[in-house]
């Protein structure tokens, strides 16, 4: 390409200079240059730009959905916590009833948590009650999973009266 032709291509305008090819770009002028490639430089900083913004989005969205899927095992360890610290009181409330020296047992069973086997414990104690000999204190301490720096805790307690145990006749 010749001084002549480049001078053809200074009548065009900025879209058809840019789409000359890299050969024929080389006898345009600086100016020419500038707008061609400046608007090449300018697209492709927005490219970058929406896939800096489209990566910030994704990302957000992983770390959205690890939050909610750690919430939601947290929600469901609170509920398997809770039942067992119930269904722990409701063993020391009978076991005592069935001994009166029923001095409490460390319970662990196996639960079924995400869809799979967890160990969870439940401590159960019986303590006097000061000033009452007749009435025991039953203190239920429940974590599941039994283990982890995750566990959850759940605490009851319960004042009982044993029943007085009959003699034979």
């Amino acid at each position: 390409m010749n001084r002549a032709s480049a001078a053809q291509h200074r009548g065009r305008n900025a879209a058809e200079i840019c789409r000359l090819s890299l050969r024929e770009s080389r006898d345009l002028s600086r100016s020419e240059r500038r707008l061609c490639f400046g608007r090449r430089g300018a697209a492709l900083l927005m490219t970058i730009v929406c896939l800096v913004v489209i990566a910030s989005l994704a990302v957000s969205l992983a770390r959205s959905l690890v939050a909610g899927h750690r919430q939601s095992r947290l929600r469901c360890d609170q509920m398997q916590a809770f039942w067992l610290a119930e269904s722990a009181v409701q063993r020391g409330v009978v076991r005592l009833a069935a001994t009166p020296a029923y001095a409490g047992e460390d319970w662990q069973v196996e639960v079924q948590v995400g869809g799979g086997p967890v160990r969870a414990r439940a401590a159960i104690r019986v303590e006097a009650v000061k000033g009452d000999p007749q009435r025991r204190r039953l203190v239920v301490e429940a974590r599941c999973p039994a283990d982890g720096d995750t566990s959850v805790l759940e605490t009851r307690e319960l004042v009982v009266v044993p029943a007085p145990v009959e003699d034979g006749p």
